[in-house]
Parts: structure tokens; C-alpha cells; sequence
């Protein structure tokens, strides 16, 4: 028995008619098409209903939970893989091994990732969520072996830039490398980092092939962690491959994207400024 709301659109009905034999039904399909499959249908063995909003306030929220957790899984990590391979590695050999195993790895299509978060990362989550579902948390993780390379190689570059006498100086008044690393060179390479931050935030925004595994493009208002959700990217998707195509939507959620990266990239060049003026440079 399944409760109808108010405003609740069928996307996917399944079920089998009298001689066993299965249907299929879609919201993609004419309205003709599904009654009659509707019609011939002796038992309805799988159903999904959505709540879809008239506008982009679900997606909005979606991407931005995507940003938010995403760049607290990859952020930390990244940032300490560049400072091991940038400071403490010692085997040349190995050192060049990771390095070219992340380049490698930044050329890898995002589909490719989109396949493994649906095989490793939704029954991850599925354990701590209670649900074996699409959900925005395993669209994190998954932009995050995505960004990862990116964060390590923009980071390591920003280390490499800061002087080699910044950390000779701290060492020479006493300070461990521990507290050099943390209190000299981080701060000093923290525009770089910011600069990683923003083609991060840029990349989450944009990508939409691997989130479709691993969130889907289920349109709705009402979006939470464990549940599935579009982003900006994915609801142009899911609006434009319809049957009906609504051209208008997608070019205004494309120009929302495009403000939304301006002000983010406005944001870390004047985060970027105070920095360096802070420090006299």
C-alpha cells in the first residue's frame, strides 16, 4: 500500500502482467504509453514516487552539501599527502612511483569513478545510513578520489614555491619541522591552497557524469545526507533529457552556476589578498 501525497510524481513503475512477462514504465514515457502499461500490469512489484519542486532550491542545497563535505574528506588529505611527498619523503623511488600513479590518475574519465562509488561507496555508506540508496555522502566521497590529485599536485606546487630559507630559519631558532611545517609553511603557501580550493569547488559544481551513479537526478525540494538528491549540474541534465526539453530552466540554472563560481573565484582572490598584504608581500 503506498500513501499518494499531494504533488507526488511516479518516476519509475515496474511490475509483471498476467502471463509473468515484465514492465516498464517511465516519467520520460508519453502519458499514453504509461496508462497503458499501467493498464497492463497484474502486479506492481517496484515503485518510486518523488516530490518534485517547481524550482532549484533542493539542488541548490544538494550542491552545496556536495562542496561542504567534499572538501572536508579530500581538503585534509590532500594537503598532508603534498606535504609528505613535498617534505618528508625520502625514497626518490617510491616519491616518483605516487607522483606518477596521481598524474595517472587525474586522467581518468569521471564516469570511470562514478562506477566505482556505486560499487564501493554506496553499500560503504549503506552501513552507517541503514539505507541502500543513492545518497549526497557517497557523492562526496566519490569527488573526492576525484579532486584528490588535483589538491595534492596544486599543493605540492605551492610548497615548492615557498623558500627553502623559511625553513632553515625556523629550524635554526629552535622550532621542530613538525611546527615549521604548520606555522611557516603552510601559511605561506596558503594562497596556493586556496587556489586548490577553488578549482576543487569549480570541479564539484560542474561535474555530473560520475554524480549520476552515485546521487542520481531525482528532482525534489526536501534533500538530506542519506538520501538522493541533483545538483546544479545534474538537474540541467535531468530537465534536458526528457521528452520535453525545458531549454529556459537549463540556461537559467547555467547562469546560476556561472555566478556562483564568479563569486567563489571574487572570494578567494580577496581571501588570497589580505593574505599576502597580511604578510607584506
Amino acid at each position: 500500500t503506498h500513501k499518494v501525497v499531494k504533488g507526488e510524481t511516479i518516476d519509475v513503475l515496474i511490475g509483471i502482467d498476467k502471463d509473468k512477462n515484465d514492465i516498464y514504465c517511465f516519467s520520460s514515457q508519453k502519458a499514453e504509453e504509461f496508462c497503458k502499461g499501467l493498464d497492463k500490469s497484474y502486479e506492481i512489484t517496484y515503485l518510486q514516487c518523488a516530490l518534485k519542486g517547481g524550482g532549484i532550491k533542493g539542488s541548490l542545497l544538494a550542491t552545496i552539501y556536495l562542496i561542504i563535505l567534499t572538501l572536508l574528506f579530500s581538503l585534509p588529505l590532500g594537503i598532508i599527502a603534498a606535504i609528505y611527498l613535498t617534505l618528508y619523503a625520502k625514497n626518490k623511488t617510491f616519491k616518483t612511483i605516487v607522483i606518477n600513479m596521481i598524474d595517472a590518475t587525474s586522467g581518468v574519465p569521471s564516469i570511470i569513478f562514478g562506477f566505482v562509488g556505486m560499487i564501493v561507496f554506496i553499500p560503504f555508506v549503506s552501513i552507517f545510513t541503514k539505507k541502500d540508496s543513492l545518497s549526497i555522502i557517497a557523492g562526496a566521497l566519490t569527488m573526492s578520489i576525484i579532486l584528490l590529485p588535483l589538491i595534492i599536485k596544486t599543493t605540492s606546487e605551492a610548497i615548492n614555491v615557498v623558500p627553502n630559507s623559511y625553513l632553515e630559519a625556523s629550524l635554526a631558532l629552535g622550532a621542530s619541522k613538525t611546527q615549521s611545517v604548520f606555522k611557516v609553511i603552510l601559511p605561506s603557501a596558503m594562497p596556493g591552497i586556496l587556489t586548490a580550493t577553488l578549482l576543487s569547488i569549480g570541479r564539484i559544481i560542474g561535474e555530473s557524469a560520475s554524480l549520476i551513479f552515485v546521487m542520481g537526478n531525482s528532482i525534489k525540494d526536501n534533500v538530506s545526507l542519506a538520501s538522493n538528491a541533483t545538483t546544479l549540474a545534474t538537474h540541467i541534465y535531468a530537465i534536458t533529457s526528457g521528452e520535453t526539453l525545458e531549454y529556459n530552466s537549463a540556461c537559467a540554472i547555467s547562469i546560476i552556476i556561472l555566478i556562483v563560481v564568479f563569486i567563489m573565484n571574487l572570494l578567494v582572490k580577496l581571501i588570497s589578498y589580505k593574505i599576502n598584504k597580511k604578510r607584506g608581500v
